[in-house]
């Protein structure tokens, strides 16, 4: 007789990060800057995130 014993785990959780870089308005990314600009302009914003883990065990 074969026994087979599976085991899964699944986890789901949120990630966030309070101090993120992103281009400012006008800004397009892999773009020349817009005429006038000479440097990068960024604003600091949080991004948020879903988080999904499983792990399974035959």
């Amino acid at each position: 007789m074969i026994t087979i014993l599976a085991v899964g785990i699944v986890g789901i959780g949120a990630v966030t990060d309070p101090n993120v870089k992103v281009p400012g308005a006008g800004i397009a990314k892999n773009q020349p800057l817009p005429t006038g600009e000479s440097e990068i302009r960024y604003k600091e914003m949080s991004q948020w995130g879903v988080l999904i883990l499983t792990s399974f065990s035959f």
